[in-house]
C-alpha cells in the first residue's frame, strides 16, 4: 500500500494522540513555564526557614545585600556567646558597608557586635567565642546592637571600609544569647548589610570607651563608673553619633571632650532605650590629637548583692561607643578605644548623672541647634520592648482589610545607569517619569556651611540631572541639566507640562519650559543667598501647582513656611513657622516642610511636616483645616506625600526610620485620615533612604525616589474599583498630582513626592512645578484638551503596567505569584496542538468524499459501462482509491486519464507518471 495512503489516517492518529494527551502535555508545558519563571523570578528562601540559609541579592552593579545569619545555632546554655563568619563580597575587592539591618529579638538575643577581622577566629560555621577567639588578626568593631534598636543607615558620602587593603576579609558576627533554645529548636538571627564599592567620600570608625572594673553596691541608688583616656586617634575625627550600653541596672551613660579646661558633652543616653546609634542632635563634633575623652555610665541597684563586671545578663558593662567620620585611611586601620580610667581624679560636669531628655542629646550643642530650628531629636516615642521578630520575614507588609495590592514591578526602569541620589520625582500627564537626582554629588557634613551657605559654588554637577522614563517600558527617553545644578531637590509638573524645580544649595525655585531648556522660564529667589523674607528663601523643598498657575513653595529646612505666589512670581501670602515637638507641636509649626501637595480639588493645601511625623492641611490661604498623624504606623518622620483623586481623595506617603523598623509606603484616606494600606518592595528588599513619591494621574501607578542603594522603585496599584478611570472626583481634574503635596523622605533634601494633589507632581515640589506633570505623577488627562482619560500617554488604564498582566500577577522581586498568564498561554498552546490535527483530518474526510463523488460521476459517463468494476461490490474487484494521486496536482486536461489511476494495478507502488504512460498506451 502507498505510503501517501496512509497520510490522512495517519494525522487522525496524532489528532487522537493529542486528545488523549492533552492533559499530560498541558501539566508539562504548565511544569515549563512555571520552571522558566523560577529560573527568572527566584523565591528567596525565608530568613528564618528551615534552612536558614543566607541571601546576598545584587541590588545594582555597584551594591548588593548581604546576609550574615547563624546556620541553625542551638543555644546550650543562658548568656553563651556564639560566633559565625562570612566572606566580604564583592570577590575581596575593596567595599563599603552603608547600612546594618538587625535580623533579631531581644528575647531570644540579649546583644551582638559586628567585627571585621583580618581572619576568622574559627574556620567551623560557628564557634563558642565566650571561650574561644572572635577574629584571628587584625580586627576592629562595626556595628553593635542591642533592645531592639533599629536598622542602621550611613549618613550620604560615609561607609565602612571592608576587602581590599583595608585588612578587613571576614565579617564576624558575635551574639550573645539570653537562654538556650528548647530541644529541636535553633536560632539564625542576624543581621543584613547593604554594601557598595562605590568609593566613599569619607570613612567611618568605632571608637569604643570602656570599663574593666564595675562594682555597684547592694541597695545603692546611684552608683557611677568613670571611664578617662588621651585620645589615641593621630588625626582628626567627627563624631557624629553615640551609643551606650549596660545591662539592667544603668540609668545613664554620658560621655564629653575635654580640652583646655572645658568640657563638651559629645553625648547622653539612657541604655534601657533600645541600643542604636543615635545621630548627636547639633551636629558633629570634633575631637583633636591631645584632647581627653571621658565617660560616666551611672547605676541603681536595688538588690541584695553587689552588682559587678561580666559578661552575663546579670552582671555590668559599661561601654560609650562613638560612631565618627574621617579624611585619613590610616585611622580606620586603626582600633581605636579607651578602657579604664586613666585620670581618676578628673571631675565631672554637674550634669553628667542627669538622664538623657531624648536620644541623640548632646547638651548645649543640642538645646541650641533646635532653639534654631536646626535640628531636632530623634525618635523621641522610643519603644523598649517592641520585639519585631515576627514581622522580620515579612516582604509586603499589608493591612489586613486593605482594598488595594501595591506590588513592586522589579524590571522597571531598564536601567538606572547614571543616577545618582534621587532628590525629587514626578510624572506628567503623558505618563513621562521625572527624575531629579544629583549624579555623583552628594549631601554631607561639609555642603553647607553654618550660616547655610552652599560651600561649593564654582562646582555645579557636570552630569545630566534630569532623566525622564517612560511609563511602561522604563526606558529612558530624555536627559539634561548638564553643569545647571548644584542640589537637586524637588521637582513637579505642572498642567501645561511645565517642569519645576528647586535646588536647596542655590535657594531658588525655578520654572522651565516643557521639555527643559538652559534657561528658566522664571527663577525666584537669590542665587546662593539663604534668606527669609519674600524674595528669598533657605533650601527649599517642594513646589504645588495650580491649574490657573499660582503655585506654592514649601520653603522647608530652615524657614518651616509655605509661600504662595501667582501664576507670574508675584508674592501673595505665607504662613508657618519653625518649632519642634512632634504631635504636641501646635498647628502651622513646622520641623522641616519636607513636601506639598494640593488636595480636595486644589482648594486645601497639606505639607509633610517631616520631624514632627504628621501632614497638616490648610486653606488656599493659610487657614489650619486638620492635622493627619499616626505616630504608631507612620513613626516620628513624615517625609513625602503625593495625592490622587481615586475614592474621593486618597494620600500616598512615604516615612522614615522609626523604633527598628524600615521605611514603608502608605495610603491614606484623605477624608477620614485612616491609612487603609502599607507596602514594601518585598521581602528582602526594603525602602532605603526614600525620598520622595509620586502618583500617576489614574492612580495606578506610584513611584519612590530614593537616596542609598536602588535609587528608583515603580509599585503596580489594583483596586477594587479597577473597571474606573474617571478620577476627576475632585473637580474634573484627573491629575493626581494637584495636591502637589510631595514630602521628600530623604531628609537633607526634603523634597516629598506629594505634588500629586496640588498639580504638581511629587518630585518637582522644588521647583513649583504641579505635581501632575511631574514625570511620572501627573496624570491630568484633561490638561491636554479636555480629555479625561487617564491612558492618554499610552492608552492604558490598568495597573498591568507594561506587560498586560495585572499587578497582582507580576512577580514579586523574587516571588513566584499565581502566574495566571503563563497558564493562559499554555491553555492555548494545547488547544492549537490539538485542533489542528483535527482540522487536518476533517479536511481529508470531506476531500475523500468529494473525490469518491467525482469517481462515480466520471464513471456513469465512461462508455462501456460495465467494463470497471463498481466501488460498491466487494471482492478482489474492489477499486482503490490513490491518495497520492489525489493530492498531486495534475494537468486541467486529464480528468478522465485521473480516474483511469484507479484501475487496480499488480504494482502499488507505481508513479503517477507509470500509471499514466500505462493508460496512454492502452
Amino acid at each position: 500500500m502507498s505510503v501517501t495512503r496512509y497520510s490522512c489516517l495517519v494525522l487522525i492518529l496524532l489528532a487522537t494522540a493529542s486528545m488523549l494527551s492533552a492533559d499530560h502535555l498541558h501539566d508539562l508545558l504548565q511544569d515549563s513555564s512555571r520552571n522558566y519563571l523560577k529560573s527568572k523570578f527566584k523565591r528567596s528562601p525565608s530568613t528564618f526557614g528551615d534552612t536558614c540559609s543566607r541571601k546576598t541579592n545584587r541590588v545594582d552593579d555597584d551594591t548588593t545585600t548581604m546576609d550574615v545569619t547563624f546556620p541553625r545555632a542551638s543555644i546550650k546554655h543562658s548568656d553563651q556567646y556564639l560566633c559565625t563568619s562570612q566572606k566580604v563580597p564583592f570577590n575581596g575587592e575593596e567595599s563599603y558597608i552603608v547600612k546594618f539591618n538587625p535580623i533579631a529579638s531581644m528575647n531570644i538575643s540579649h546583644h551582638m557586635l559586628v567585627y571585621g577581622c583580618h581572619d576568622a577566629g574559627s574556620n567551623e560555621k560557628f564557634w563558642d567565642c565566650g571561650r574561644r577567639s572572635v577574629c584571628s588578626g587584625k580586627h576592629t568593631i562595626l556595628y553593635a546592637w542591642a533592645r531592639n534598636a533599629p536598622s542602621l543607615d550611613m549618613p550620604d558620602g560615609l561607609g565602612f571600609r571592608i576587602g581590599g587593603d583595608s585588612g578587613y576579609n571576614y565579617l564576624i558576627l558575635q551574639m550573645h544569647y539570653v537562654n538556650p533554645t528548647k530541644p529541636g529548636e535553633y536560632d539564625c538571627s542576624g543581621f543584613s548589610a547593604t554594601i557598595t564599592t562605590l568609593k566613599q567620600n569619607y570613612y567611618a570608625g568605632i571608637y569604643l570607651l570602656g570599663s574593666p572594673w564595675i562594682s555597684i553596691p547592694a541597695h545603692s541608688p546611684m552608683s557611677t563608673v568613670d571611664i578617662s583616656c588621651p585620645n589615641t586617634a593621630t588625626a582628626s575625627i567627627h563624631v557624629f553619633a553615640f551609643r551606650t550600653h549596660a545591662h539592667d541596672f544603668g540609668q545613664v551613660i554620658t560621655g564629653y571632650r575635654y580640652r583646655n579646661g572645658i568640657y563638651k558633652m559629645i553625648g547622653k543616653g539612657n541604655p534601657q532605650w533600645p541600643h542604636a546609634f543615635y545621630p548627636r542632635v547639633g551636629g558633629a563634633i570634633d575631637i583633636e590629637p591631645g584632647d581627653t575623652i571621658i565617660a560616666r555610665c551611672t547605676y541603681r541597684n536595688d538588690q541584695d548583692r553587689v552588682v559587678h563586671q561580666g559578661m552575663g545578663g546579670g552582671d555590668e558593662m559599661c561601654n560609650f561607643y562613638m560612631m565618627y567620620y574621617t579624611a585619613d585611611v590610616s585611622l580606620v586601620n586603626k582600633d581605636l578605644e579607651c578602657w579604664g580610667n586613666i585620670y581618676p581624679k578628673i571631675k565631672f560636669p554637674p550634669n553628667a548623672n542627669d538622664p538623657a531628655p531624648y536620644p541623640g542629646y548632646a547638651g548645649a550643642d543640642s538645646d541650641k541647634a533646635i532653639r534654631a530650628g536646626e535640628s531636632n531629636p530623634h525618635h523621641q516615642d522610643v519603644e523598649r520592648t517592641r520585639d519585631p521578630g515576627n514581622a522580620l520575614n515579612e516582604g509586603l507588609s499589608q493591612v489586613p482589610g486593605t482594598s488595594s495590592d501595591v506590588v513592586f514591578d522589579q524590571l522597571w526602569p531598564a536601567a538606572l545607569s547614571g543616577v545618582g541620589q534621587v532628590g525629587g520625582v514626578a510624572v506628567d500627564w503623558r505618563g513621562g517619569v521625572y527624575v531629579f537626582h544629583r549624579a555623583e554629588r552628594v549631601w554631607d557634613f561639609t555642603s553647607f556651611d553654618s550660616l547655610n551657605r552652599f560651600t561649593k559654588r564654582n562646582q555645579p554637577i557636570n552630569a545630566d540631572t534630569m532623566f525622564v522614563y517612560d511609563f511602561e517600558s522604563g526606558n529612558l527617553t530624555h536627559r539634561w541639566g548638564r553643569n545647571m545644578f548644584y542640589m537637586p531637590h524637588g521637582v513637579s509638573v505642572d498642567h501645561d507640562g511645565n517642569i519645576w524645580l528647586t535646588d536647596v544649595a542655590m535657594h531658588q525655585v525655578m520654572k522651565f519650559a516643557p521639555g527643559g531648556s538652559k534657561e528658566p522660564l522664571l527663577t525666584l529667589g537669590e542665587k546662593f543667598m539663604p534668606g527669609s523674607d519674600i524674595k528669598h528663601f533657605c533650601k527649599p523643598t517642594d513646589v504645588a501647582i495650580e491649574r490657573d498657575g499660582t503655585f506654592y513653595v514649601a520653603d522647608g529646612y530652615c524657614n518651616g513656611r509655605v509661600v504662595k505666589f501667582s501664576k507670574n512670581g508675584n508674592f501673595i501670602t505665607t504662613w508657618g513657622r519653625v518649632g519642634s515637638g512632634g504631635s504636641t507641636a501646635p498647628p502651622g509649626v513646622f520641623n522641616v516642610v519636607h513636601s506639598i501637595a494640593l488636595t480636595n480639588n486644589e482648594t486645601e493645601v497639606c505639607v509633610a511636616d517631616r520631624e514632627n511625623g504628621r501632614i497638616q492641611c490648610f486653606t488656599q490661604d493659610g487657614g489650619f483645616i486638620k492635622i493627619i498623624e499616626d505616630r504608631a504606623r507612620l513613626g516620628s518622620k513624615v517625609y513625602a506625600i503625593s495625592y490622587s483623586h481615586r475614592k474621593g481623595g486618597l494620600l500616598y506617603v512615604i516615612n522614615g526610620n522609626y523604633a527598628g523598623r524600615d521605611p514603608s509606603g502608605f495610603i491614606i484616606n484623605y477624608k477620614s485620615a485612616e491609612i487603609i494600606d502599607q507596602w514594601q518592595p518585598s521581602g528582602h528588599r526594603n525602602l532605603n533612604r526614600p525620598h520622595d513619591v509620586a502618583v500617576s494621574l489614574d492612580g495606578h501607578q506610584v513611584y519612590v525616589g530614593q537616596l542609598e542603594a536602588r535609587k528608583l522603585f515603580k509599585f503596580d496599584v489594583k483596586s477594587e474599583d479597577e473597571g474606573k478611570t474617571d478620577l476627576q472626583d475632585d473637580g474634573g481634574r484627573t491629575d493626581p498630582q494637584d495636591d502637589g503635596g510631595r514630602t521628600d523622605p530623604q531628609d537633607d533634601d526634603g523634597k516629598s513626592d506629594s505634588r500629586d494633589d496640588d498639580g504638581k507632581s511629587d518630585s518637582q515640589d522644588d521647583d513649583g512645578k504641579s505635581d501632575s506633570q511631574d514625570d511620572g505623577g501627573r496624570t491630568d488627562p484633561q490638561d491636554g484638551g479636555g480629555r479625561t482619560d487617564p491612558q492618554d500617554d499610552g492608552g492604558r488604564t490598568d495597573p498591568q503596567d507594561d506587560d498586560g498582566k495585572t499587578d497582582s500577577q507580576e512577580p514579586d522581586d523574587g516571588q513566584l505569584g499565581e502566574v495566571e498568564q503563563p497558564s493562559n498561554a499554555v491553555t492555548a498552546i494545547v488547544t492549537l496542538l490539538v485542533m489542528i490535527p483535527l482540522v487536518v483530518a476533517l479536511i481529508c474526510y470531506v476531500l475523500i468524499q468529494t473525490r469518491k463523488r467525482r469517481l462515480r460521476k466520471y464513471k456513469e459517463l465512461l462508455p462501456g459501462e460495465g467494463s470497471y468494476p463498481s466501488y460498491e461490490c466487494a471482492g478482489s474487484q474492489k477499486v482503490k482509491l490513490n491518495l497520492g494521486t489525489f493530492f498531486t496536482s495534475g494537468k486541467s486536461k486529464n480528468g478522465f486519464e485521473r480516474v483511469n489511476t484507479n484501475i487496480p494495478s499488480d504494482d502499488d507502488t507505481q508513479s503517477e507518471d507509470e500509471l499514466y504512460s500505462n493508460v496512454m498506451q492502452k
